[in-house]
Order: structure tokens, then sequence, then C-alpha cells
């Protein structure tokens, strides 16, 4: 089983490397990582940015979107190596993970809409799907992706 610290070193090793497989504790240690991340970022954000006007704007939110911007391609490629462990094709990640990135940095300055969007329902959809399929153990033989991730510990 693989921990946070490895988990960690992996992610940074493969920043950029969208092929291969990821194995289900190396991703569900980067989303709770980059989930406490990104909460850290928040506080920051309404601390020291006054980013608790949501009456007539989105917030300003300068340092949850650069932690974005950071992590968009990093957390793509372990989404394509994650989906490419259970046997499926990572282009929904990809997709998912650079769409909903530009999505949220768009969203700086514009006005709050009380209606959801098609586009919301499809990134929230999108995201519980993905976050579903994360959940299926890895496949204990190699396929076309490569070898079976908790069988060869780097």
């Amino acid at each position: 089983m693989i921990g946070p610290g490895t988990a960690i070193r992996n992610f940074f090793v493969d920043s950029f490397n969208f092929s291969g497989r990821s194995s289900r504790a190396e991703f569900w240690w980067i989303f709770v990582i980059s989930l406490g991340l990104f909460v850290v970022a928040g506080i920051l954000d309404m601390q020291f940015f006054d980013t608790l006007d949501w009456a007539d704007t989105y917030a300003y939110w300068p340092v949850s979107d650069t932690l974005t911007i950071l992590l968009t391609i990093p957390l793509a490629s372990l989404g394509c190596r994650r989906m490419h462990d259970i046997g499926v094709t990572g282009i929904p990640a990809i997709i998912f993970q650079f769409g909903s990135a530009i999505w949220m940095i768009s969203l700086i300055g514009k006005p709050v809409s009380e209606n959801t969007t098609p586009l919301e329902i499809a990134i929230y959809g999108t995201a519980v799907l993905l976050l579903i399929l994360a959940l299926i153990p890895s496949k204990p033989e190699p396929n076309k992706y490569g070898p079976n991730p908790n069988e060869v510990m780097s």
C-alpha cells in the first residue's frame, strides 16, 4: 500500500506524464492533500482579500486561483493515469480538469447567478462520475496502459 510520502513524490515526478497507471491509494492521497490545500487557500483568500462579498459578484480568490493554475496539469495527469488503472481512457479526466479550471477562473468578477447553468451541472456530474470511477480497484493484470502499479513499486 502506498503512503502519503510516496504519493506526493510520484505526483511531482509524474506531473506531466499522461501515460501509465496510478494506484487508487496514490489518487486518494493526492485528492485529500489537494482538497486540504484548497481549503487553506480559501481561508487565506477570505482572510486577506475580502472575498466574502457574495451578494454582488464572485469573489477574487488569488491564492485559490493560483493553486488551481499550478495544479491543473498535474491533477489532470493523475486523473488520466487513475482512469488507465481501471482500464478506461483518461480523456474524460483531462477534459474535466482543464474545463473546470477554465470555468472557475472565468468566474472572476462575474455576477452571481442564482440559477445553476447547464455547464455547472455537467461539471458537477462529471466530477461525481470520475470520483466513483476512482473508487474502482486496480485491474490486477497489466493492461494496455501498463503494469499494475500495486505490483510495480518504485
